[in-house]
């Protein structure tokens, strides 16, 4: 590892020359936080399939275990998103029976393993999800069922925060859609904002849990109507003061990311993004230009401490693809975040003043040369993780 060393020392100096101090660099990307979502995608196609509400609390135990396989591979400490039906019991426990005990394992898990844990709902294709319906069920037993369900999410989110001493962002994902588009919408909305009333009507502790909405269909399926879209769970989100997520994938452009960012930043104190795979076929998150223009757009507006970034992968991998899937997209981001970090910000904002546009291309494309890979290096040294290539060599990332 002397070479790592050696190397960072050189590419230290050469960032020095333009006034950037890589130690602090470094010393800021280890309090970045990543929430690795941990569940599969769900294919809404097959719709009467519900045998996954029978069967996938059963697979948290291998899911905690290649959790903890690919945290050993990415540097700093991070969380994990888990869906409810993670539960970890012997006996099937219907979702608006869920209580706090149900997932004591997890919490176990998560303290000997100094990462926390945030929590989301799971209402898509279930039986008692009528022709698509939950929270916006005409059917006031099954929406009363659902919300029920995401009340006890907020209580199970607020005593895993409790447990851990760190807040659990607990995500309501609204997954009510029309198999095609209706004449008449409206009353459905009004009892879908009904039945969220009902759920944060109810006060928790928010030094332990902190709420979000999302939308849960948006990329799933082009073949439905969803009830609502991104913009519906931002204006709530804004309205009765809950976290505000935005949902971003590799296909998004530089123009959206700016727009989506800005508009969520200046009405919420804190922003989930959710970010996805641009290409539903390799469900990868990869260092590309959209990567780094979101971790840029955080970085020079000050915005780190407001924007946590989910890592939602949308994936039916097999463990060891999952494994692979969480460790590249994480280090990925990581990669982003220390390509911004190792950008002269401030002197390329005042080019952007200026109107010096020249200036400020020159200067990034001269910083493109750049020995940002021995940063990269070193900072996985430092961090007691792989460095390089090695945590995918000779099956190292299978590991116990």
């Amino acid at each position: 590892m002397g070479l790592v060393t050696e190397n960072y020392k050189s590419a230290k100096e050469k960032y020095n020359e333009i006034g950037i101090d890589t130690e602090d660099a470094l010393e800021k990307l280890k309090k970045v936080v990543f929430s690795l979502k941990c569940c599969d995608a769900i294919d809404i196609e097959n719709r009467n399939d519900t045998s996954d509400y029978r069967s996938e609390h059963r697979s948290s135990p291998k899911v905690r275990q290649s959790l903890e396989k690919a945290l050993k591979m990415i540097p700093g400490k991070h969380r994990v998103c888990v869906n409810a039906l993670h539960m970890d019991t012997e006996e099937y426990v219907e979702l608006d029976e869920i209580e706090a005990c149900h997932y004591e394992k997890w919490i176990s898990w998560a303290k000997v393993n100094t990462c926390g844990i945030d929590l989301f709902t799971s209402m898509l294709r279930h039986e008692k999800s009528d022709k698509g319906f939950a929270l916006a069920n005409l059917n006031k037993d099954l929406r009363y069922f659902w919300v029920e369900h995401c009340q006890r999410c907020r209580i199970v989110g607020e005593y895993i925060g409790q447990q851990l001493g760190s807040e659990c962002i607990t995500t309501i994902s609204i997954n009510d859609f029309f198999e095609s588009v209706p004449v008449e919408s409206v009353a459905s909305h009004e009892l879908l904002i009904d039945s969220l009333n009902k759920i944060y009507a109810e006060k928790r502790n928010k030094n332990f849990v902190k709420d979000s909405l999302v939308t849960g269909l948006n990329s799933c399926d082009r073949s439905i109507m969803p009830l609502v879209n991104e913009n519906f769970c931002v204006n709530y989100s804004v309205k009765n003061n809950l976290y505000t997520t935005v949902e971003i994938s590799e296909t998004s452009d530089e123009k959206e990311i700016y727009q989506k960012i800005n508009s969520a930043s200046s009405f919420s104190d804190k922003i989930i993004v959710n970010l996805l795979p641009g290409s539903s076929k390799d469900n990868m998150i990869t260092l590309n230009d959209t990567t780094i223009n979101l971790a840029t757009h955080i970085v020079h507006n000050n915005l780190l401490e407001r924007v946590q970034i989910c890592l939602d992968f949308k994936t039916k991998a097999d463990e060891l693809g999952k494994v692979k899937n969480w460790v590249l997209g994480a280090r990925a981001m990581q990669k982003a975040y220390l390509t911004a970090l190792l950008e002269p910000g401030e002197y390329l904002k005042r080019c952007d003043a200026a109107e010096d546009y020249s200036t400020k291309q020159a200067l990034i494309d001269e910083i493109n040369t750049y020995p940002f890979g021995a940063v990269w290096d070193y900072f996985c040294l430092i961090m007691n993780v792989p460095v390089g290539m090695e945590w995918l060599d000779s099956g190292n990332h299978m590991s116990g």
